[in-house]
């Protein structure tokens, strides 16, 4: 008969120490139960090796996030230069352009020939 649940706990072993330790045989198969039971519930070594490995890869998946944000914030930075100074030289093209057109519209107007 195995008497010992998932996670390593003998509930007859217990149970023989209890009964030693004065309980009767009914009280040591309860409290032995019960603590294995709660016994089932801990989390092991191993567990907590396993649980530190995944945090330890987490933290390293974070990191490489946090440089792919922060170099497209650069790349990001770098368009939002790079249209400022198209804008300008558009607007530097442009503007002249736009001056003679206007002044070639309005000069019939205000100084008829």
């Amino acid at each position: 008969m195995d008497t010992t649940l998932s996670g390593g706990f003998d509930t007859l072993s217990a149970a023989n120490d209890l009964q030693n330790a004065g309980f009767n045989r009914e009280q040591a198969e309860v409290l032995s139960h019960t603590m294995a039971r709660a016994h089932g519930d801990l989390a092991t070594k191993a567990d907590i090796t396993v649980v530190k490995a995944d945090i330890t890869v987490v933290k390293a998946d974070v990191a490489a996030l946090r440089r792919e944000v922060d170099a497209v914030r650069s790349e990001v930075d770098a368009v939002r230069r790079e249209v400022s100074s198209l804008r300008i030289l558009l607007l530097s093209v442009f503007m002249p352009l736009l001056v003679l057109i206007v002044g070639a519209v309005l000069k019939p107007i205000f100084l008829p020939a």
